[in-house]
């Protein structure tokens, strides 16, 4: 089963993004959750709701944050206080020289929050994976200056051919 759901976020003039999805890992069939991304404050109010109302679970295996910007970051705390999150994968700006920034302290309560409620947290960078190789991050490279600008991530489905996420 490979079932993804994008919820709508914003008024089309300010719009990001929150995807909600379920899949069965190829090694050993069991049905995961994830979410990438929770758009702006409602939307992880809607995301919460869309997990528990369709899926009917209240927990997720995996929350994404692909970059911190307020249409993609602003829903993560709702998602973190609401469901049972079991991993957090985000960059911490600070971390990486990115203090500076304006996102940056919303990096970091996200991650403080994430380890407060018991989550695991992990920096993406490539060749990193998840379930048995069904998620794999495509880029940034470990040595990434900025590896919180917009990341890669790519999605096999069970059963296809494994491409290089570099190939044409």
């Amino acid at each position: 089963m490979f079932e993804i759901d994008f919820l709508a976020v914003g008024d089309g003039a300010q719009s990001g993004d929150a995807i909600a999805m379920r899949f069965t890992r190829p090694d050993d069939g069991q049905l995961v959750h994830v979410i990438i991304d929770a758009g702006f404050k409602q939307s992880g109010r809607d995301l919460v709701d869309h997990f528990v109302s369709c899926y009917g679970v209240d927990t997720v295996d995996l929350l994404i944050l692909t970059h911190p910007d307020g249409d993609h970051i602003g829903g993560m705390g709702v998602v973190l206080e609401e469901l049972q999150v079991g991993a957090l994968v985000a960059h911490d700006l600070a971390a990486h020289g990115g203090a500076a920034l304006p996102a940056a302290a919303a990096t970091r309560e996200l991650i403080a929050l994430a380890k407060r409620k018991g989550t695991t947290v992990r920096e993406p960078f490539e060749g990193a994976e998840a379930f048995g190789g069904a998620l794999l991050v495509a880029g940034p490279l470990r040595a990434s200056t900025r590896p919180w600008s917009p990341r890669s991530y790519l999605l096999r489905r069970p059963g296809r051919a494994r491409r290089s996420p570099r190939a044409p």
